[in-house]
């Protein structure tokens, strides 16, 4: 059995395509000499695996977001 990644580990066949897209980001970002940036996306991304904020993507870029606003996803432009 395939092992489960990021907050959804109950669910064996899911992977959290936000938390592998977070990396893949900030290791773009470190290979462009943007370690600042790149450290950014890593703190977003430990926010995110502990639950503290939720992440959403707007023309492929991420955005952080409260609890509260995830539920109104369709109000998001």
């Amino acid at each position: 059995m395939a092992e489960a990644l990021g907050r959804y580990i109950e669910y064996e066949n899911v992977y959290d395509f936000i938390e592998i897209k977070l990396e893949q980001l900030a290791n773009m970002a470190w290979h462009n000499g943007r370690n600042d940036v790149s450290e950014m996306l890593d703190e977003v991304r430990e926010a995110y695996m502990l639950g503290a904020i939720d992440i959403i993507f707007v023309h492929g870029w991420p955005y952080t977001v409260e609890k509260a606003e995830v539920d109104n996803l369709n109000d998001i432009q």
